[in-house]
Parts: C-alpha cells; sequence; structure tokens
C-alpha cells in the first residue's frame, strides 16, 4: 500500500507544476494527459477564501458533448473527502469562451450551475464563503446563495484540476491570486 501511494505521489508531483509570478499570481499548470494540478497539498482554509484568475489561451480546447456537459474545477475548499462537502468554481470552454459556474457537494450531493463567462487573458474574481447555514459563491459581480448547507468542520484548498472522465487535451495554465491569506 504504501508503495502505491508513494507511486502515486510522483505521479501527482510529475503532472502539475506550480510557481510564483509577478503581482503575487501563482501559475498552475494541468499537463496534457492528467486530471490534478497541485491537488494533493493539503493546505487549511479559512471559510472564507477571495481570489483572482485569469484563464491562458491554452484554456480554450474543442469541446466534445462529454467535455462540456462536466466541470472542470478552478478553486475551491472542502473537507478532506470533496465528494462529501465542497464548494468550488468550476469552468469548462463553450464556443471559444470561458464558463463559470458553482460546483458543491453537501453530504455527498452534487449540484451546480451558471454564473458568468470570461474571455482568455481577463481577470475575474472569486469568492466562496460559509455564513451561519448559508454558502454564498460570487464570481465577478454575479452571487449565487445556498440555503441550509453545512460548514464542514475541517477546510482544505482545492486546486485547479481537469475533468471528470476527460483528462487535459493539452497543457493547461491557470494563474490565481489568493487574497485571503499567503499559499506557499
Amino acid at each position: 500500500m504504501k508503495t502505491k501511494l508513494f507511486i502515486l505521489l510522483i505521479v501527482v508531483a510529475m503532472a502539475c507544476s506550480c510557481r510564483k509570478v509577478e503581482n503575487d499570481f501563482k501559475v498552475y499548470k494541468i499537463y496534457q494527459g492528467n486530471h490534478y494540478c497541485n491537488g494533493w497539498r493539503l493546505l487549511k482554509a479559512n471559510n472564507d477564501i477571495r481570489f483572482s484568475f485569469i484563464f491562458s489561451g491554452d484554456c480554450i480546447y474543442n469541446e466534445s458533448a462529454q467535455v462540456c456537459s462536466g466541470w472542470n474545477k478552478l478553486y475551491g475548499i472542502s473537507d478532506i473527502n470533496n465528494h462529501s462537502n465542497s464548494a468550488r468554481i468550476g469552468w469548462r470552454c463553450v464556443c471559444g469562451k470561458i464558463v463559470l459556474g458553482w460546483y458543491v457537494y453537501v453530504n455527498g450531493l452534487c449540484s451546480s450551475g451558471y454564473m458568468d463567462t470570461i474571455q482568455a487573458g481577463q481577470e475575474g474574481t472569486g469568492r466562496i464563503m460559509y455564513g451561519g447555514s448559508d454558502l454564498t459563491i460570487q464570481v465577478n459581480n454575479k452571487f449565487v446563495v445556498l440555503k441550509g448547507t453545512q460548514e464542514p468542520t475541517a477546510l482544505f484548498y482545492q486546486f485547479p484540476y481537469f475533468g471528470g472522465e476527460e483528462t487535459a487535451p493539452r497543457d493547461m495554465t491557470i494563474y490565481i491570486k489568493n487574497f485571503t491569506e499567503t499559499i506557499n
């Protein structure tokens, strides 16, 4: 079991990279044929994260019916199991534009919805906040408030991820600047 875990960690480390760039943006790269980018770092988050993001032009891809129906994940927070309780901003490419939406698991049940579109190279903003029994997700100036959610007992960052079933059709680069706290 330890050998399998070690091999998995090596594969994940080879599949993604993160480095600092100007203006506190970090570069997240998902390599062709992979899903993950820095998804295995367990970094504790608080219940209110704010960030800016930029998708590079290599995030525009020819969408198939299967790829179009699912959400890639930009950024978010979850408990230790993101298919149990998590809140993320999702994205997909439709007609040459990047479509943004909310993507949430509450007690193992998934829900999602459209919020906005953005062009490659354009800076966007996001916020995910748990408050009482409400979850607020913001993309640019658009808000969704989900009532009756329960804040996970421990929150961890969720980093860029491509797909569900599909893997990244090419190398993709996403820039994220976290305003909530410093992530090394």
